[in-house]
C-alpha cells in the first residue's frame, strides 16, 4: 500500500477504512488508528453551572485545538442535543482504551458527571438517534434557573 493510499482527508473519508473522521493522525499512525477507532453515542449529565464557560471555550476554538481529538470533541459537544432528563447526548469518535479517556481528563469531567458511552458503529448512527432532541445550547433551556426541570416542562 502506497503511502498516498493510506491518509486521512481532513473531515472527510479515511481511505483505509471508509470511515469519516475528523482526525488527521500521521500516515503512519492511520492504519492503528482506523483499525481501533469507535463511534460512540455519549450520554453525560452537564454540570450546569459551568455551561456557559464551555460554550465560551467551544466558541473561541480552544477545543478545537487540543490534540488529537480536538476537532472530533469540538463537533460532538456543539452539536449536543438535550434529553427529557437533562442528559447531554452526542456522537463522538476515539480509539482509547477506556473509550473518550483524553477527552475526559482535558475537558468533559469538569463540564459533565456521570458519562456514559454505547458503541453505536458507524458514524451517524449516534445522531440518527437524537434528531428530534432540542440543542443543548438552546437560549432557553441554558437561560433556565433549573436546567433539568425546564428542560422536563418544555419537552413534557
Amino acid at each position: 500500500m502506497r503511502n498516498a493510499d493510506v491518509r486521512w482527508e481532513a473531515f472527510g473519508l479515511c481511505t483505509v477504512c471508509k470511515r469519516i473522521s475528523l482526525y488527521s493522525p500521521s500516515p503512519v499512525l492511520t492504519v492503528e488508528v482506523c483499525e481501533r477507532m469507535v463511534f460512540w453515542l455519549v450520554t453525560a449529565k452537564p454540570r450546569v453551572e459551568r455551561l456557559g464557560e464551555l460554550r465560551r471555550r467551544l466558541d473561541s476554538r480552544e477545543i478545537s485545538r487540543m490534540r488529537p481529538f480536538g476537532r472530533s470533541l469540538e463537533n460532538g459537544l456543539v452539536n449536543a442535543k438535550l434529553r427529557e432528563d437533562g442528559s447531554a447526548l452526542w456522537e463522538e469518535e476515539d480509539y482509547c482504551v477506556p473509550p473518550l479517556a483524553q477527552e475526559r481528563a482535558a475537558v468533559l469531567d469538569y463540564y459533565f458527571d456521570n458519562l456514559t458511552v454505547e458503541d453505536i458503529g458507524d458514524p451517524g448512527r449516534g445522531w440518527e438517534k437524537l434528531t428530534r432532541l432540542p440543542s443543548l445550547w438552546h437560549r432557553d433551556v441554558n437561560e433556565s434557573p433549573s436546567f433539568a426541570q425546564g428542560a422536563n416542562e418544555r419537552l413534557g
